[in-house]
């Protein structure tokens, strides 16, 4: 299993590197080819609609599909994608239409294969491992995160298809490890409606007090999350500070995420489940300063310490998830979680705008602050579990 595991997360790191940096060389090619920023917005758009329609769909058909077979579908898909732009760009100009039909496959895979992995790693990975394996993923995360964009807008420099080509050659590593792997069996296959099964995923979150709980509570703290984002950019923009410094500010996230990830398997040993609240509470206090000291000393030295708490945190929700979702139910659990997630993304720069462009940057943080704390209240009956 420990062999299985090491070619999942090798194969699935290199296949997210190049999924962000791919990621960042689509607006970039849409901008030089379209001259058009309301284009490329929209074009974004597009591309978010996968996980905001098939996410609770799409965790029942993993459930009933065998994980590894979804995966690798999902890499191929990923693949065409890749050589489709490879092609195009040294042949003509894209125009909005493959841009618009790119950006929704590649959702759609995006979505498919995050469902599958979660069954994919019960099947591989031992109970006794799965926290491990858990902050070895949110690991694997990071680094794409801290790495992905740098290296894409590298690559785009380099040429316009060349971000694409190792888009493609991520994906085929990616297909080859997960080739490799021995099947994992699916849940029975029943002659439910989609929306009868779907319901009982809901209504099993519903009836798990720390489910319920957590799943929530995680939602409403990342629109905190990127709300502060767009706050700090807005802010920064304003008083003319640096790209560089902005960017060193932000790279602070990835590196707390690597942190976080390095020690959560010894944070959870240590308090269990209880962790999930505890990450709130110390997340809480690292937006403290950020009310009196907006600056990108004070907002890296921030970021880090609540990516590393969230990063705890997520392996806390996560390993309770995979112990107590009963087969055949955790990918239907698990699209909730990432339904919220996803609601964070689209919600949180909004409420962030929104709050910069009605009052003071001390008092927009301290609002968010308040919804932190709300939040980490909320979750103190999380500490009674084990």
């Amino acid at each position: 299993m420990i062999r299985d595991y090491v070619l999942f997360w090798t194969g699935s790191t290199i296949s997210f590197l190049g999924t962000r940096a791919t990621a960042i060389a689509y607006p970039l090619l849409a901008l030089a080819v379209l001259h058009s920023p309301v284009a490329a917005g929209l074009i974004a758009s597009v591309g978010m609609i996968p996980y905001l329609v098939l996410y609770l769909p799409g965790g029942v058909y993993a459930d009933r599909r065998d994980a590894r077979t979804l995966m690798i579908a999902a890499e191929t898909a990923r693949l065409a994608t890749a050589l489709a732009m490879v092609a195009v760009v040294l042949t003509g100009r894209p125009g909005f239409a493959l841009f618009a039909l790119v950006a929704f496959a590649d959702g759609t895979a995006a979505v498919v294969y995050s469902l599958a992995e979660v069954n994919l790693l019960r099947g591989i990975v031992d109970q006794p491992r799965i926290a491990g394996a858990l902050a070895g993923n949110e690991a694997r995360t990071s680094v794409a995160g801290l790495l992905g964009r740098p290296v894409g807008g590298l690559l785009f420099g380099l040429g316009h298809a060349v971000p694409f080509a190792g888009g493609a050659l991520t994906s085929l590593v990616s297909i080859g490890t997960l080739a490799s792997l021995r099947p994992v069996p699916p849940g029975p296959r029943t002659d439910k409606a989609l929306l009868v099964e779907v319901a009982e995923g809901l209504r099993l979150l519903l009836r798990d007090r720390f489910l319920r709980t957590t799943t929530t509570l995680s939602g409403l703290e990342n629109v905190v999350a990127h709300a502060l984002f767009i706050v700090y950019l807005a802010v920064m923009q304003d008083r003319g500070v640096t790209a560089a410094a902005t960017t060193v500010a932000f790279a602070a996230t990835g590196a707390g995420g690597l942190a976080g990830a390095a020690c959560a398997q010894w944070f959870f040993r240590r308090y269990g489940y209880r962790l999930f609240s505890l990450s709130l509470w110390v997340w809480t206090l690292a937006m403290i300063p950020l009310v009196f000291w907006l600056t990108p000393a004070t907002f890296a030295i921030s970021s880090f310490t609540m990516t590393f708490a969230g990063i705890v945190g997520n392996v806390a929700c996560g390993t309770y998830m995979f112990t107590e979702v009963p087969p055949g139910m955790l990918a239907r659990v698990k699209s909730v979680d990432m339904l919220l997630e996803t609601a964070g993304v689209a919600v949180g720069p909004l409420a962030g705008g929104l709050l910069i462009a009605a009052l003071t940057p001390p008092a927009a943080v301290a609002i968010l602050f308040a919804g932190t704390l709300v939040i980490a209240v909320a979750s103190l009956p999380t500490l009674s579990a084990r």
